[in-house]
Formats: C-alpha cells, structure tokens, sequence
C-alpha cells in the first residue's frame, strides 16, 4: 500500500443471538455414550483396560508401573454403580436390584443442559458435586489387590481419583446426607463400602488422604513424571470410549448387589 498504510485482515466472529445453555455432562464427567448407545460398565472397563495395557507397554518401561496404571484402569469407574448414578444415566428410570447387576458406563441419552441435569439429580436424589471417580477411589482404598507397596498403592488410588482433572490435590466438595451402600464385583475384585462410611469420610475432607497422596506422589515422580502417568489412564479412557462396541473388547466380569 502506500506511504503510512499497513495492509491486514480482521477477523470478526458473528454475534449470537442467543446463549446455549452449557452442557452439564461435558468430557470431565463422561457419561454420555460416544456410539448413541448405552454402554455397560463392564465392556467400558474391558475397552480402557485393553487401552492401558496398550498404551503402559509403549510408554512405560517398568512394570510395577504398568501394573498400577492398568489395576487403575480395572476400578476407574467402580464408582458408577451408586444406584442414584445409574438411575441418572437411565434418564431418572428405576431398575430396582442395582439394575440386576449390569450396570451402565454411559448412556445412551443424557440431559444436555445445566438445568435439566439438576432436575435429573433432584429427581434421583443424587447431590451436587458428585464425583463418581471419588466413590471409585473410596472402593478401591480396601481392596485386597492393592499392591503392598506404598508408593504404588498410592499412584492407583491417585490415578482413579483424578481420571477427570480432580483430586490434584483437592476433591470437589459433594454434600451427601443419604448416600446409598454400594457394593461392586469387577473382574474378581470386590469392592464395597457402606453409607455410614461414605457420610463420616467423604473424599473431599481434608483428612480423605486425597491431596497428600497428590503431594507424596509429586515429591517422588516430579511433576512432570506425575502428570505424564496420569496422561496415559486418562487417554486410555478416551481411547476406550472411541472404541465402544469393538469385536476385540476383552469382557471384563461385574457383579453389583443392592
């Protein structure tokens, strides 16, 4: 152009003329099904399970590490079992005997907007803040196959509770008053807890262990080192939710009780 004159291009973005409401169920809380159908809580576990063992044997030359991450990947969504949960994923439906022990992963319908979805966890009597990584941490913390190891006990338990981006290093506050006995089978592993147990050590008190676990674990990984374990269950969670409904799932055995 000429002398005093700068050529360049503006980008202007159109205006809305109206405000979508902001899903409720965006990917930090994984619920709705990626295939436009439900999806079991034991073939979602088989397809991330399979992810992680993928993944951990490319990425991960110790295996005492594999291990942890994969038995992370075994429990990562124990927690979906509350019948409050399940309940929400079926749109507010009552099953009745925990759904007769097929619990959902996703559903195949979901409440898209923050509105409706708090209708829907009015109507199942599920509290705000709910995590269900948290509940899977909480029914992971007695299980026998926890390895020996304190260090590794605690990566497992650490990868479970912050697959969504929490528990680094606190819990979201969740203020349950009546929260249901869950009681889950997962490939052989059985996992429980009661309600009196999840009302007096919720995950989010200070002294749930969750944010020191956090601290413990980056003081001997480093940052960096932490992050990157937690990278490869968080995409192997993604990676198992893309391939829903693959031939090559690996069942994964679970059994709820009421």
């Amino acid at each position: 152009g000429g002398e005093g004159r700068s050529d360049g291009v503006v980008l202007i973005a159109p205006r809305k003329t109206t405000q979508r409401e902001e899903s409720e169920f965006p990917d930090e809380d994984d619920t709705a099904s990626e295939a436009d159908r439900e999806i079991m809580l034991e073939d979602h576990t088989a397809d991330v399970v399979n992810a992680a063992e993928a993944f951990s044997k490319r990425v991960l030359p110790d295996a005492d590490l594999r291990d942890a991450v994969v038995l992370a990947a075994r429990l990562h969504d124990s927690g979906k079992a509350d019948e409050r949960f399940q309940e929400l994923l079926r749109l507010g439906a009552r099953q009745g005997a925990a759904l007769a022990g097929k619990p959902l992963a996703k559903s195949q319908r979901i409440a898209r907007t923050r509105s409706a979805a708090r209708r829907l966890r009015r109507l199942v009597g599920l509290p705000e803040k709910f995590r269900h990584e948290m509940l899977s941490m909480q029914l992971a913390e007695a299980a026998a196959a926890l390895s020996g190891d304190a260090i590794l006990r605690d990566l497992v338990l650490h990868l479970i509770a912050s697959h969504h981006g929490h528990a680094r290093p606190f819990a979201p506050v969740c203020l349950d008053d009546d929260p249901p006995d869950v009681a889950v089978s997962l490939d052989g592993i059985n996992l429980s807890i009661t309600a009196t147990q999840r009302k007096e050590h919720p995950a989010h008190r200070l002294d749930s262990g969750v944010s020191e676990r956090f601290w413990r674990l980056t003081r001997h990984f480093g940052w960096w080192g932490l992050a990157y374990l937690e990278a490869i269950l968080r995409l192997a969670d993604w990676r198992g939710s893309e391939q829903a409904g693959s031939p090559a799932r690996r069942p994964v055995p679970v059994e709820v009780s009421s």
